[in-house]
């Protein structure tokens, strides 16, 4: 069971994320990467220490037209800002994807956004 960490960032001056992983995974154009996950990981979404243009991040959520439910429950806010997530530890998951938001501000007054990227069971 091993920790990975998806870190969240602005897009240039865009609305939207600009995503990379402890993986290695990473969309130099932006927010299409898919982390694959192991069954009993955790998975911390956090604001890239990088520098992420970001005000907050606030919830990480499955969305309704996911092919599977990877996590157990949601992921819940740390004190220090990010979420944390468990996956299942189901063997039926393996190689199934879960589509999922990240919900951030951009400013500390703004609206909440969102974007879309996914979680992959390793087969």
């Amino acid at each position: 069971m091993a920790e990975i960490t998806i870190y969240v960032s602005r897009n240039g001056k865009s609305k939207n994320l600009k995503l990379r992983d402890s993986e290695g995974n990473r969309d130099p154009d932006g927010d299409k990467i898919t982390t694959v996950v192991n069954l009993g990981d955790t998975v911390i979404w956090e604001l890239d220490p990088d520098g992420s243009n970001l005000y907050s991040l606030n919830g990480i959520e499955k969305k309704a037209s996911s092919e599977a439910d990877l996590l157990i429950g949601h992921p819940t806010l740390q004190s220090n800002g990010s979420y944390k997530g468990t996956v299942k530890n189901d063997p039926k998951l393996k190689g199934k994807k879960e589509s999922y938001y990240i919900r951030y501000k951009i400013k500390e007054d703004g609206t909440i956004q969102a974007d879309d990227p996914k979680l992959r069971m390793k087969k």
